[in-house]
């Protein structure tokens, strides 16, 4: 039952909000690298026409995207690593590293991108929100 369990909440917390991205990525974001790989083998070549401009489709296109898979990185490590206070500090510790330092190598000319403070801000919102729904749980997976 427990790996049930595991299965469900990995599916649930990681694999959904990486997937739900993914998805939305390829509806809206055509000029996304890892999109044009896709679609270079057989997707869908066709994305959504939405406009750009909207308020809604930039947020979701700016900020949102990266909460989702923000969300999911602090789940796997919660997964990883533990749901004990002291884990969850190190959890946190480590993805908001990650997510300076990704975003920091937007910087340079190793990573396309652009590089922007708020995506930090979103990516710690959906790291704590990811804290918050584990503990709100009471541990979820264990």
């Amino acid at each position: 039952m427990k790996y049930k369990q595991r299965l469900w909440w990995i599916g649930l917390h990681i694999a959904v909000p990486l997937i739900m991205g993914a998805v939305i990525y390829y509806l809206i974001s055509p000029e996304v690298i890892f999109i044009k790989m896709f679609s270079n083998h057989g997707g869908i070549t066709t994305p959504l026409k939405l406009n750009q401009s909207h308020m809604i489709h930039r947020f979701v296109r700016n900020y949102f995207l990266d909460m989702l898979w923000a969300y999911a990185l602090m789940n796997a490590l919660i997964f990883l690593i533990g749901n004990s206070s002291s884990t969850i500090k190190i959890s946190v510790t480590l993805a908001v590293i990650f997510a300076i330092i990704l975003e920091g190598l937007q910087l340079t000319s190793f990573v396309s991108g652009t590089f922007d403070v708020w995506d930090i801000m979103v990516e710690i919102i959906g790291e704590l929100f990811a804290v918050w729904m584990n503990k709100k749980t009471k541990g979820g997976f264990l």
